[in-house]
């Protein structure tokens, strides 16, 4: 059963990105128009700030080899649906933040496997790399795991109005399943390292270190 969690976890991180389509229309990116300002600002901590503040806390705190890695990875990853629904939760701007979460899913096919290359070749060891990378493989797989099914998503909203509602309770289900799964794969692979508690220790300050200073960041702006 082990083995087959991460293939469950791509179906549902594609339902997931198909729901974000079907929340996403064309007029929503003419936002970009008449909040340009905001959608830049935004933009630019998503893709600059994020990525260059993680890479600073990996190089400060004594992470292993694979947290670095995920942290990094974590920093140049779109927020997806669910920063839609803190913003739906929180009263924020809900367009706006459909409009960044739309534009950063398709900029990350291109931003996400250059950064991770950089960081693998550069930023660490690339001699204790334990991953065979490849950018064309990579932008492959974010176009057909985020691009196409946003996509089909806004084709669905289109030509089946009638059914968002239905769509939106799958997405939401699948939300509910996706995120308990995420969290076991992410336990179990912690339990095949060794020293543990270091390991879980410095990642919990990196990953507080990165929302906090994030959101003082963002707060201030």
């Amino acid at each position: 059963m082990h083995q087959y969690l991460p293939i469950l976890l791509r179906v549902l991180v594609t339902i997931m990105m198909i729901g974000m389509g079907v929340a996403l229309t064309l007029n929503d990116f003419k936002e970009l128009r008449s909040r340009g300002k905001a959608v830049l600002l935004g933009l630019s901590i998503q893709i600059l700030a994020l990525p260059i503040l993680a890479l600073a806390i990996t190089q400060i705190l004594p992470l292993s080899y694979e947290m670095a890695l995920g942290l990094f990875l974590v920093a140049c990853c779109p927020g997806g649906p669910l920063s839609n629904i803190f913003t739906y939760l929180s009263k924020g701007n809900l367009a706006l933040s459909i409009t960044l979460t739309a534009i950063v899913s398709i900029l990350t096919i291109v931003t996400l496997p250059l950064y991770l290359n950089w960081y693998i070749q550069f930023a660490l060891d690339s001699s204790q790399s334990k991953i065979a990378f490849s950018m064309g493989s990579t932008m492959i797989t974010m176009t057909s795991l985020m691009l196409l099914p946003i996509i089909c998503g806004m084709a669905l909203r289109h030509y089946f109005p009638k059914l968002i509602k239905i769509f939106d309770a799958i997405i939401k289900l699948t939300m509910l399943v996706a995120v308990p799964i995420a969290m076991y794969l992410a336990i179990d692979s912690l339990l095949d390292l060794e020293n543990i508690a270091d390991h879980l220790f410095f990642t919990i300050v990196g990953a507080l270190m990165l929302n906090i200073v994030t959101i003082i960041f963002s707060f201030l702006l």
